[in-house]
């Protein structure tokens, strides 16, 4: 089976042209890739001649000795055999200097802030933040009392600020755990205690949380549902909430409906499509349950309606009337609570 790489050349610092300069330590680097056993890079210069055709084990590549002048690369992946795979496309040299990574707010980590904290699951999102972040950057966390590890699932550099790690840590022991970053030719730097893996087993349940679980969702205005969702996106250019999103990747999303709440969220969100059989869609979902009621969901229909968000045809309507219907049968959530 054909594996599907990419390799994308970082754009960090001079364009496309390299300048005498004193500072040493210039490489280029390219979006590592799980499946490549090492990669190849071409230079050429302005005349089209080939002056580096090199194979590396690593993804970054020392330019120190190039001379000032416009050069192109492209790069490619290396099959267990050596051979190269997918070329890039040609395009500008550019280059970037190593220097020490800086981590944002690393005093705090003995104190453990709230955001640094991360529970028991697969697939979740942490933001390094800092400076001097690059591809080349390797990353880990680790816990120093029982050398256990965090599996770090996917890496992206978005800026030579921001690294957004995919972790899963499903099967991680609860405690703290350091981050060790280190860019080429500099030694390593590790931030101690950086995030601590919450224990799912002991979370505290309170009487007062539990009774604001179990209104969750349902006693939420449209507009704060509607914040709710928003705030809550994080995954490339979709507007889902985080809490819908099982696996987030540039090209596709799986979406986890694992829970009525999540349901709900979920066919809520759809009634905002342009498309009418998208929206009926929702309708016939909420025709299947009774109580709770999504409060929001009245307010939404009829917000929409009364402004003509667009135009509703007689198909429609008679699903939102059957909808109508079964909320009407329903004790309102404040009822159910009560009981």
């Amino acid at each position: 089976m054909k594996q599907k790489l990419f390799i994308t050349i970082v754009v960090l610092l001079f364009g496309n042209t390299i300048y005498s300069q004193n500072a040493k330590n210039k490489i280029v680097s390219w979006k590592e890739s799980q499946y490549a056993s090492g990669y190849q890079i071409q230079v050429k210069d302005s005349k089209d001649k080939l002056i580096i055709d090199k194979k590396t084990e690593t993804n970054f590549l020392s330019i120190d000795k190039i001379p000032e002048g416009k050069y192109k690369i492209r790069t490619s992946a290396l099959s267990p055999f050596g051979k190269s795979i997918v070329w890039t496309n040609w395009q500008d040299l550019k280059i970037e200097i190593s220097l020490p990574p800086i981590v944002k707010d690393e005093s705090l980590a003995e104190n453990i802030p709230k955001k640094k904290s991360i529970e028991q699951k697969p697939d979740q999102k942490l933001e390094i933040e800092g400076d001097n972040f690059n591809d080349a950057t390797e990353t880990s966390i680790e816990s120093s009392q029982n050398k256990s590890k965090i599996k770090i699932v996917d890496k992206k550099i978005e800026s030579k600020n921001k690294i957004e790690l995919t972790v899963d840590t499903e099967n991680t022991l609860p405690g703290k755990y350091d981050l060790s970053l280190q860019n080429p030719f500099h030694p390593k730097k590790t931030i101690k205690n950086y995030i601590e893996v919450e224990d799912k087993n002991q979370k505290p349940t309170t009487q007062s949380s539990s009774k604001q679980d179990s209104k969750g969702i349902y006693a939420m205005s449209m507009k704060d549902l509607d914040e709710f969702i928003g705030t809550n996106s994080s995954c490339f250019n979709s507007e889902l909430s985080k809490d819908l999103i099982q696996v987030c990747r540039e090209d596709y999303v799986t979406i986890n409906l694992s829970t009525r709440e999540k349901k709900d969220i979920y066919y809520y969100f759809l009634i905002k499509e342009p498309n009418s059989m998208t929206r009926i869609q929702s309708y016939k979902h909420f025709q299947t349950y009774c109580s709770p009621v999504l409060n929001a969901m009245r307010e939404k229909v009829d917000y929409n309606t009364n402004k003509k968000q667009y135009t509703i045809d007689k198909k429609e309507k008679i699903e939102i009337n059957k909808m109508f219907e079964r909320f009407q049968s329903c004790p309102t959530t404040k009822e159910k609570l009560a009981k």
